[in-house]
């Protein structure tokens, strides 16, 4: 299956991906989400809240663009929102640790994550809590930073021979592992990028990229 998706990618001279934003050029289908009888409202960090979040963290390892054997550890609760459905909805932001051997020792913020806790007896399983993500596309993970945000200085240009530009090509390749979860995958199918379809960059205290790429899995 081949796909064509857009990113825009801030580098930074201390961290290449200090902030990812995606925009999709094509459209993830979802299953029917429970329905809505409320709207979200704030609640309390109690205990059943902090362990909704932990409980989901395994399911998050595509968005954090973790590797294999890497682990992920609930840092802090930033906000939680929840709405009454048949269930209960539960909206997080999250601040998320990757640790291991094998993987980059990181720590992001993951905002609009969206989990679907059902009603008991809706929820057959005797492991777990049948805890689910939902509108999981929106789910977005950026490393974390106390810096101020970037100065924008121009507009963005178009940076010419993509194909043979070494740069581009390694920003695309990293940036590929955040578009996981967008093709409902894990590194068992590999996402692999097929060609880089044009490129153009802006100066801040560092460099955006705006990639428009090719995948396949």
């Amino acid at each position: 299956e081949i796909l064509t998706t857009q990113l825009v990618i801030d580098k930074t001279m201390n961290n290449i991906f200090k902030g990812v934003l995606l925009t999709i050029a094509f459209t993830t289908v979802l299953g029917q989400e429970p329905p809505i009888v409320g709207g979200f409202s704030e609640a309390e960090i109690s205990d059943e809240v902090s362990g909704v979040a932990e409980e989901v963290l395994d399911q998050l390892a595509s968005h954090f663009g973790a590797e294999d054997g890497c682990s992920l550890k609930l840092e802090n609760i930033t906000d939680v929102k929840t709405q009454v459905v048949a269930g209960t909805n539960y909206l997080f932001s999250l601040e998320i640790s990757s640790d291991g051997e094998s993987c980059e020792n990181e720590v992001k913020i993951c905002s609009d994550v969206k989990v679907y806790k059902p009603l008991p007896f809706a929820c057959s399983s005797r492991i777990d809590t049948c805890l689910s993500l939902v509108e999981s596309e929106k789910i977005l993970c950026i490393p974390s930073t106390n810096e101020d945000p970037p100065l924008v200085i121009g507009e963005y240009s178009s940076i010419e021979n993509v194909t043979e530009n070494e740069e581009i090509q390694k920003v695309a390749q990293k940036a590929v592992k955040f578009l996981y979860h967008l093709f409902n995958t894990s590194s068992a199918c590999p996402i692999h990028l097929r060609e880089v379809v044009q490129a153009s960059e802006q100066i801040v205290d560092g460099t955006n990229y705006k990639l428009e790429i090719q995948v396949e899995t």
